[in-house]
């Protein structure tokens, strides 16, 4: 998450490429100190390839006919690299896998994607080492084909991936030529040591006598040298080795004694400095900055001139820390007067927010009461609805019932109507019975007179004419009553009918009457309801209001609290600055003390 970061992902397969093996590269970008991207970009393994298979130049580069370097990781001790017996016989590859024991899978795998990256685990000493031991190394061992190799390895660190690079040969190629070479080497070594020994016995013979002189001479005069006598000098003669050896000898002695006669010199020069140094050190040291060393050619001239160089700086220094001081000590009094006044500020604030607390806490108060009273009326007005919806549905059930009154009604009208024309059709039949009986009566009389008429003959015919006469006005007297009931049937039909359509009017009026109380009372569930969500809005609203006034009322408290603080922090702040500025008045006291140059005193 810092500019110029670089994060690589480990490789495993990527589908776009095929689920070939790829791994990314990451780093954020940044715009005024923002990171506003991260830039990823894909590393591709054939540059990798290329670089571990010397672009398939292996004899050119030296690797003769089986050697190869490539690469593994520890995440899954898989090669990052392409094998070369898989660049130059991807089938022959493929079988040394199989060979090697591992799973027809992965043989298959590797000559179905011409390569083992990602898919042949290697375990190895090469690998052991430089994964377990972290330690690099070479040496003759099997490799992951169980083919001998002479090898050479080491780890690697790839922006925190842990690798290691390895390069082999087979190990019968690589000491061919190391057996031919020593065979010969062995020949020639041996022939040469004879020669040798018998021509160095003779030169070391003849070498021994013409040393031994010389070097005794200069054993002597070196002798001499470190016995004080500075005049000794070898003086050997001749132009050969020991000559020119004796020469060098003799002028490194005499440049040697001059030079020590020229730093006995300059040592008693030097101490006349040091002498003059001390005094002035002297003065220093009793804090007279006006005191300066002489500068001489010597060595003490370079110290001299830097302590004087250090004397002008600290007096410098120290005029400016007095101005420093008491610049300090003005500054102080201002930081002070200052804290005063904000102290007195935060003290007023501090009333101001116990007095808002105070309000806040009342305030608190009454929005609870308010949230109880909408709490409260929420559920009367939820009762209201319950049974708003109950007196509608029972409005709904009555106006039901007056249709099914209405209609029975209508049907008792039809049958009482019927009833009125049985009615009717009963006069008609009454009226012909009376006007039967009224013929009969006349029939009767008839058939007395003619009884009468006929003497003791017809007295047994009159006694029958006298029955039918009796039987005659019987049915003229029961169809009489018969009219008198039917007539009054049909009074009391016509009054029912007319009874009948007022209650049906009635009935009809108190259907319409209940389908706008239905009307109504669905008007008045709507209302309700409508009421009912005005409520709950009522009610969410003062719960939000005291949890607003609950929380403003925390953050006075924190407010108060931080005013607090912030007064106890200017009281620290003015205890500090008058620490402070006695601790600059001490300052310019301790300066004082010093002898300063006149033209750095101020």
């Amino acid at each position: 998450n810092a500019p110029g970061q670089v994060a690589l992902s480990e490789f495993g397969e990527y589908l776009p490429s095929y689920n070939d093996q790829a791994a990314f590269l990451g780093t954020p970008i940044f715009e005024n100190g923002k990171k506003i991207g991260v830039l990823v970009v894909q590393v591709s393994i054939d540059k990798i390839n290329a670089v571990m298979t010397s672009e398939g130049k292996w004899k050119e580069r030296g690797f003769g006919n089986s050697g190869e370097t490539y690469l593994v990781s520890s995440a899954d001790g898989t090669p990052r690299s392409i094998a070369r017996l898989a660049v130059e016989d991807i089938a022959a590859y493929a079988q040394s896998v199989r060979d090697a024991g591992f799973s027809p899978g992965v043989a298959n795998a590797v000559q179905a994607k011409g390569n083992g990256i990602g898919l042949v685990p290697i375990k190895t000493k090469a690998t052991e080492d430089a994964f377990e031991k972290n330690t690099a190394g070479f040496g003759v061992y099997p490799n992951y084909t169980k083919t001998q190799v002479l090898g050479a390895y080491a780890p690697l660190n790839v922006l925190g991936l842990k690798w290691a690079i390895i390069a082999e040969i087979k190990a019968e190629e690589a000491l061919a030529a190391v057996a031919a070479v020593r065979q010969r080497v062995v020949v020639w070594a041996t022939g040469i040591a004879v020669a040798l020994l018998g021509v160095g016995l003779l030169i070391a013979f003849s070498l021994l006598r013409a040393v031994t002189k010389p070097i005794t001479k200069l054993q002597e005069t070196v002798t001499k040298i470190s016995d004080g006598d500075f005049s000794a000098r070898s003086q050997l003669g001749g132009d050969d080795e020991f000559g020119d050896l004796s020469r060098a000898f003799d002028h490194l002695l005499d440049d040697r004694v001059a030079r020590l006669a020229d730093a006995e010199r300059e040592n008693e020069d030097l101490n006349n400095s040091v002498v003059q140094l001390l005094q002035a050190v002297a003065q220093l040291s009793n804090k007279d900055l006006t005191a300066k060393a002489p500068v001489t050619a010597n060595v003490i001239g370079t110290v001299s001139d830097s302590i004087n160089l250090l004397a002008y700086e600290t007096g410098r220094v120290l005029s400016e820390v007095t101005s420093i001081a008491a610049q300090v000590k003005l500054s102080t009094e201002r930081v002070k007067r200052q804290a005063e006044s904000v102290n007195a500020t935060a003290a007023a604030e501090r009333s101001d927010v116990e007095r808002a607390s105070e309000n806040l806490v009342n305030a608190s108060k009454v929005m609870t009461q308010v949230a109880e009273l909408a709490a409260a009326s929420n559920r009367a007005a939820e009762q209201a609805t319950t049974s708003t919806t109950t007196a509608l549905g029972s409005v709904n059930e009555t106006v039901r019932g007056m249709e099914g009154i209405r209609e029975s009604i209508a049907e008792s009208e039809k049958r009482i109507k019927r009833l009125g024309e049985r009615s009717q059709e009963i006069t008609g039949i009454v009226n012909l019975i009376n006007t039967i009986a009224e013929r009969t009566h006349v029939l009767a009389l008839n058939a007395s007179m003619q009884a009468a008429a006929a003497g003791d003959a017809g007295r047994g015919f009159a006694v029958v004419a006298e029955e039918v006469q009796r039987l005659a006005e019987s049915s003229r007297q029961a169809t009489q009553q018969i009219a008198q009931l039917v007539n009054n049937i049909q009074i009391e039909t016509s009054d029912t009918i007319n009874t009948v359509n007022k209650t049906i009017a009635q009935v009809v009026l108190g259907s319409e009457i209940a389908a706008r109380s239905g009307a109504q009372m669905r008007e008045t569930q709507q209302s309700t309801a409508s009421l009912v969500e005005l409520v709950k809005r009522i009610t969410s609203s003062a719960q939000v209001q005291m949890k607003i006034t609950t929380e403003l009322r925390n953050r006075v408290h924190q407010i108060g609290a931080s005013t607090e603080k912030t007064a106890a922090e200017i009281l620290l702040q003015s205890e500090a600055t008058a620490d402070l500025s006695k601790s600059a008045d001490r300052l310019v006291e301790s300066v004082r003390v010093f002898k300063l140059p006149t033209n750095r005193a101020a």
